[in-house]
């Protein structure tokens, strides 16, 4: 997921900063990697506690 996310996120914004230049694709690419980098170790980290705290608030213990 991290990898979708990151790729069309850096794609959009290295076309809004550069355009369709000849120089895109290895920008967008060196964007992305450095973009993925930071965001699957994070969402690595961070998804177990989210999923924590939200099954606290949706699980209701059966009386």
């Amino acid at each position: 997921m991290s990898y979708f996310m990151t790729l069309l996120i850096s794609g959009v914004t290295t076309f809004l900063a550069i355009g369709f230049t000849p120089v895109f694709v290895p920008t967008w690419l060196s964007a992305w990697l450095s973009s993925w980098a930071i965001a699957f170790p994070t969402v690595l980290t961070v998804a177990p506690v989210v999923r924590c705290i939200l099954h606290r608030f949706v699980v209701t213990v059966a009386v």
